[in-house]
């Protein structure tokens, strides 16, 4: 019937009845120029498929009904992390990129002074032969007691690693808040804290047989350090902890462990700290005393 003339047919594409205007056409006007406009190559189509009507490229099937998508979008499925550990690593990636971007404009001046700081304070633990302290060190002690006290009603064991648990914590913590504000030369101060933390954790560690080193009890100043049963003075939270599964006589191996890793977190937070205030100093921008971008 497609070829008898005043005859309507019906459209291949869109089953509408035309009226064909030449013998054989199984298209109708209206599906021919929607295909016309569609006869440039796109995104995520092959060019050798062909509609064999109009020689264009076909249009995009619907996906199989077993589920399966179209190659494009199996394409982009396939760029998304599909494991946590892909996730983070995907997002470690991007931080290069991110840091870089931050630094334009930022002012770098303060924060080399901090830096220089940092790298001294770093320099003096390594150089002193006795343990070097810092101005961390009244923080993380105020800190540690605070500890104390918070996980004193969760039994004994929490209550006498409560204070290093929660000297540990805050360092991490500010970690986490700087990451959330994209405070990049903030999470490299936050690494270094950490770091001064460790080393803390790292000398009362090596004192637990020696009881050498002079505690702090609230309410009654410095006193002795003591055994577990608190004999001699008070309860030494690393001769305790280390005591009660029997590894007291590990201590100074588990303090040397402590301390690679002190000096590991400090070297890492230096370096990003250097790295940041370069990126700064050869911003675009100019850097100049902008408290509004600092």
């Amino acid at each position: 019937m497609s070829g008898v003339p005043h005859t309507r047919s019906l459209c291949s594409r869109c089953l509408e009845s035309f009226t064909p205007d030449a013998a054989g056409a199984t298209v109708c006007p209206t599906c021919l120029a929607r295909e016309s406009d569609r006869s440039s190559p796109q995104p995520g189509l092959d060019p050798e498929v062909r509609d064999p009507i109009l020689n264009a490229p076909a249009p995009p099937t619907r996906p199989p009904p077993n589920g399966h998508q179209t190659s494009l979008t199996q394409t982009r499925v396939s760029t998304r992390p599909t494991t946590l550990s892909a996730a983070i690593m995907a997002s470690a990636l991007r931080q290069p990129a991110l840091a870089k971007e931050w630094c334009e404009g930022r002012m770098p001046w303060f924060r080399i002074l901090l830096w220089l700081y940092l790298a001294s304070t770093f320099a003096r633990h390594l150089g002193s032969s006795e343990p070097y302290r810092s101005m961390f060190d009244g923080i993380n002690l105020g800190i540690h007691e605070a500890g104390h006290a918070i996980f004193r009603h969760f039994g004994q064991w929490f209550h006498i690693a409560g204070g290093t648990i929660t000297q540990l914590a805050a360092p991490i913590a500010t970690l986490f808040i700087f990451r959330k504000q994209k405070d990049f030369f903030g999470m490299s101060v936050a690494l270094c804290w950490f770091a001064t933390n460790l080393w803390g954790v790292s000398v009362y560690m090596g004192d637990a047989r020696a009881l050498a080193l002079p505690l702090v009890a609230p309410g009654m100043g410095m006193m002795p350090g003591g055994d577990t049963s608190g004999q001699g003075g008070i309860i030494h939270d690393w001769n305790y902890l280390l005591g009660a599964p029997g590894l007291l006589r590990y201590d100074t191996i588990f303090s040397g462990l402590i301390a690679v890793l002190a000096v590991v977190t400090m070297l890492i937070g230096l370096t990003i700290g250097a790295w940041l205030i370069v990126r700064m100093l050869k911003s675009k921008a100019s850097p100049k005393l902008d408290f509004e971008n600092f």
